[in-house]
C-alpha cells in the first residue's frame, strides 16, 4: 500500500491511497484533506467524489501523532483511536523505529491487538 500526500494550490492536501485488493487487483482512493489552521498536524479528510464533499459529517479526522525531523516516518491516527497508520518512505522499516512509533501509539491509548502490517514490495501500484 502507498499513501501519497500532495499540497494543492488552494491549501488543501490531496490524499492518494493505492493498494492491491484481496484479488491482487489495483485499487485507488483519492481524497482531500483540509488542514486545521489552529492545530498543526491535523486534517479533516474525505474520500467522497469531489461533487459530494460538501455533505456534512463525511470527513474523518486524521492527526499526525509523531513524525521524525526528516519526514521519513509518521504515525497518523484518528482521535477516536479506531484507525492508526505507521507510514515510512521506504518499503522496509527498521525494527527499532517501528517499535518506537508503536510504543508512542500505545502511550497515546491505541490498542494494537488488531494491528495489520502489510507486506511491502516497494513498487508503486498503477491503476
Amino acid at each position: 500500500m502507498t499513501a501519497e500526500y500532495t499540497l494543492d494550490d488552494d491549501g488543501t492536501v490531496k490524499v492518494d491511497n493505492r493498494c492491491l485488493d484481496e484479488d491482487g487487483e489495483p485499487a485507488q482512493a483519492v481524497g482531500q484533506g483540509i488542514p486545521d489552521e489552529e492545530r498543526a498536524g491535523r486534517l479533516e479528510v474525505t474520500f467522497l467524489p469531489e461533487g459530494l464533499r460538501w455533505i456534512p459529517f463525511t470527513k474523518a479526522d486524521y492527526w499526525v501523532l509523531k513524525i521524525d525531523s526528516d519526514y521519513r516516518y509518521a504515525l497518523v491516527g484518528t482521535p477516536d483511536h479506531e484507525y492508526l497508520w505507521l507510514l515510512g518512505r521506504e518499503p522496509v522499516m527498521d525494527a527499532g523505529v517501528r517499535e518506537e512509533y508503536l510504543a508512542e501509539a500505545r502511550s497515546q491509548g491505541y490498542e494494537l491487538g488488531g494491528w495489520i502490517e502489510p507486506a511491502q514490495s516497494g513498487r508503486r501500484v498503477d491503476v
